[in-house]
């Protein structure tokens, strides 16, 4: 005789399907909370002596003290894609040692995920103010030959120049699955002083050891936060069924010491860490709540090893990433989708105490006359993933434009005035 299920349910009882959720999602709260006590046993070694204290490398003070800066907008830029490419996201942008000009990575290819997707990189000349042709820095072939087994698909690069000017890049990268069964893998350049990874560079890479089953879903997207000693803190954060925000601290050469949870919120995700002081930092994060997301906000106040939520911002994130850094005069810039639901507007924000923020430039916004012959991935539009960078008196931000291109925008820092 067959069991009668439906005989046994209450009549007031939840449906079977509302259960099920519940289940995974308490599953995921549960397996999220492991495996970041897990990591930090695993990374920091249980039971060692409390680190030594972690200091954040902040912008040396002027001889004079510096003033309310003004941002005074440049004409945009549109770096040059590797040929027949549809689809172009995710730029990083850091600064070259000296100052001598910017390297951006970003994806591209037919599509996200598809297997023709590469990591291409260009330099930006400042006296020339001209980008590189397009370089590959990895497919997912030549990282499976560098790694030792295969892999499915690439993306989210992330940049990084140690203390000792040497290219790191951080890439998520799967074997099987989706996005959800990502890695971060950790590539090197081993040459002391190199700040390239063109042809012949000797290059070292490895898994990231971020989580106990096999360093599965983890990704990267924010920029580092250099560190006192040449190492510096990555954002990353980790999703099965939920968002938790990460940050690892890594030596100079890359090797993970120690990971903090950022919040205790469960649909954050893509922090963009911001040092306000040798101690003190904020992250911004992105929001994917429902049925309206808000820019997320968390403190530390010793270097990123514990942390505070704070309440969220009046700012509209609809499930987008976002960049935030400091300017010399300290005041806050954010990069960010303002509307409700869609990409279609991009803007920095500007704030000078971190709670009231102002629209201090509009990025892109659609319609928008200046991209009309701009190409478009499957008729998208859409201005998103934004990066923020500060090269001597410029604020350089990169944005992918209707997921096709990636557009360059810059600022000159000025005295206001009075």
């Amino acid at each position: 005789m067959a069991l009668d299920l439906a005989a046994k349910t209450r009549p007031d009882a939840p449906p079977a399907s509302s259960l099920l959720q519940r289940r995974r999602l308490l599953f995921a709260v549960l397996a999220a909370a492991l495996a970041v006590e897990l990591l930090r046993e695993q990374i920091g070694g249980g039971g060692l002596p409390e680190p030594v204290p972690l200091r954040l490398v902040v912008p040396s003070p002027a001889a004079e003290p510096v003033g309310p800066l003004r941002l005074r907008a440049l004409e945009p830029i549109d770096v040059p894609m590797p040929a027949d490419t549809l689809a172009a996201h995710a730029s990083s942008l850091v600064v070259q040692p000296g100052g001598e000009g910017l390297l951006a990575a970003w994806f591209a290819g037919s599509r996200e995920s598809a297997p023709d997707v590469r990591i291409v990189a260009s330099r930006f000349d400042p006296a020339a103010t001209k980008w590189s042709a397009p370089q590959t820095l990895v497919d997912r072939d030549s990282l499976a030959r560098l790694l030792g087994f295969g892999v499915r698909r690439i993306g989210n690069p992330v940049l990084w120049i140690d203390g000792r000017g040497r290219l790191h890049l951080f890439v998520v990268a799967t074997g099987l699955g989706g996005w959800a069964a990502s890695r971060v893998v950790h590539l090197r350049v081993l040459e002391p002083g190199a700040s390239s990874i063109d042809a012949g560079t000797p290059v070292e890479a490895r898994v990231l050891p971020l989580s106990p089953l096999w360093g599965i879903s983890m990704m990267v997207r924010g920029a580092p936060a250099p560190t006192v000693g040449g190492g510096a803190l990555l954002p990353l954060h980790f999703e099965i069924g939920i968002d938790v925000p990460m940050l690892l601290e890594i030596s100079e050469d890359g090797a993970p010491l120690q990971v903090s949870r950022i919040t205790n919120r469960t649909n954050s995700r893509q922090p963009s860490i911001v040092a306000l002081g040798p101690q003190q930092m904020l992250a911004f994060l992105r929001d994917d709540g429902e049925p309206r997301g808000y820019v997320q906000r968390a403190r530390s106040m010793d270097a990123g090893r514990h942390w505070e939520d704070l309440p969220a911002m009046e700012l509209n994130n609809p499930d987008s990433a976002l960049a935030a850094l400091r300017l010399p005069d300290g005041s806050l810039v954010l990069a960010i989708n303002p509307d409700e639901h869609d990409r279609r507007r991009l803007v920095l924000m500007r704030s000078t105490d971190g709670v009231q923020w102002r629209e201090e430039a509009v990025l892109d916004d659609a319609p928008n006359t200046s991209d009309l012959g701009a190409p478009k991935y499957r008729g998208l539009t859409e201005y998103s993933y934004p990066t923020l960078a500060l090269s001597g008196n410029e604020l350089h931000v990169s944005y992918t434009l209707h997921r096709r291109l990636i557009r360059h925008r810059r600022f000159v820092l000025e005295p206001a005035g009075p």
